[in-house]
């Protein structure tokens, strides 16, 4: 994936959108431009990172909760758990050649270490990273499972952390550690340029999520929200009498 947020160029409806509500409210606040895009900018970044999975505008406590739920149901899809003390004295008992080409598959798939378990899991899953209804099985100890899942688990936040070096660099708080964590890995940059009477604001997200059209219509969204944002705090301006709409809509 490579999403990014680009304050000043036109990206879709939505960021044309923010990007029209931003000059306008840089038109009446006292503020300076470069301030009003460090908060503007922020903002965006903070609903950005609120809508970049597994949040999906979720809050943060909620989105690790379905991470965990969805990875609980793909273990279910994808795993089927046997005890390897009866497997093997099913193998030993048998003298039918087919039953123990079977025992010996499911042996051999018992062995298997957590960290193999989890790239067949991510070979099989959808772009969406569910696991397909009729895909695959794999055959595991109870144990092995526990520690498939914790792999897993440790996972979470990933993509949301793209985010994180530009959250940084405009104060946005509340981030979890969960989030935070991964911003070494997934390492997404932040940077102001002031030019003149321009001053733009870019953060990148370089993570490669394999669903990645998904995610660039939740940050499509993220636009929507912050616009919609700047929209009520101009319509407030109006209402309170502090400026006309004709100053702020030319009409």
């Amino acid at each position: 994936m490579s999403d990014a947020i680009r304050v000043t160029t036109d990206f879709g409806t939505n960021e044309a959108r923010f990007n029209r509500y931003l000059q306008r409210t840089i038109q009446i606040s006292r503020l300076s431009v470069e301030r009003v895009i460090y908060r503007e900018a922020g903002r965006l970044v903070k609903w950005a990172i609120a809508y970049t999975p597994p949040m999906a505008n979720r809050s943060y406590a909620k989105g690790f909760s379905a991470s965990k739920r969805a990875i609980r149901g793909s273990l279910k899809l994808a795993l089927t758990a046997r005890n390897a003390e009866t497997i093997a004295r099913g193998l030993e008992r048998t003298r039918n050649q087919d039953r123990r080409n079977q025992y010996r598959l499911i042996q051999q798939q018992l062995e298997a270490s957590p960290e193999s378990v989890v790239r067949f899991i991510k070979q099989n899953q959808k772009p969406s990273e569910k696991y397909p209804q009729n895909g695959p099985k794999h055959f595991v100890t109870v144990e092995t499972r526990k520690r498939v899942f914790a792999l897993l688990e440790k996972t979470i936040g990933a993509t949301a952390a793209g985010w994180v070096t530009a959250a940084r660099a405009l104060s946005v708080r509340g981030v979890p550690d969960w989030i935070t964590r991964w911003s070494s890995r997934n390492n997404g940059t932040s940077q102001i340029v002031v030019s003149g009477n321009t001053v733009e604001f870019k953060a990148r997200n370089p993570n490669r999520h394999s669903d990645s059209r998904r995610i660039q219509r939740f940050l499509d969204q993220a636009y929507f929200r912050a616009a919609n944002n700047m929209r009520s705090q101009l319509t407030s301006a109006i209402a309170n009498g502090v400026f006309t709409r004709q100053q702020i809509f030319g009409r």
